[in-house]
């Protein structure tokens, strides 16, 4: 059997908005800040694909973006 890790949503976004590295023990209640790109979404509903329930692509982008309030996607 073969093991996959999948990174959480949460990682992926913040790798894409491209924010150093952080202690976490140290720094708390950071506000992340920026833009993504709609190819960084995409990429990121192609690693998220296998998790999220939505039919085909389109449902995956939708279901990652309804937490940050993207209405122009709903």
């Amino acid at each position: 059997a073969k093991v996959v890790v999948v990174p959480s949503t949460a990682t992926l976004v913040i790798k894409a908005l491209k924010e150093p590295e952080r202690d976490r023990k140290k720094t708390k209640n950071i506000k992340h800040n920026g833009n993504i790109s709609l190819d960084g979404v995409i990429e990121i509903a192609k690693i998220m694909r296998p998790r999220l329930m939505a039919r085909d692509l389109r449902g995956t982008v939708k279901d990652l973006m309804f937490p940050w309030s993207v209405q122009s996607f709903v």
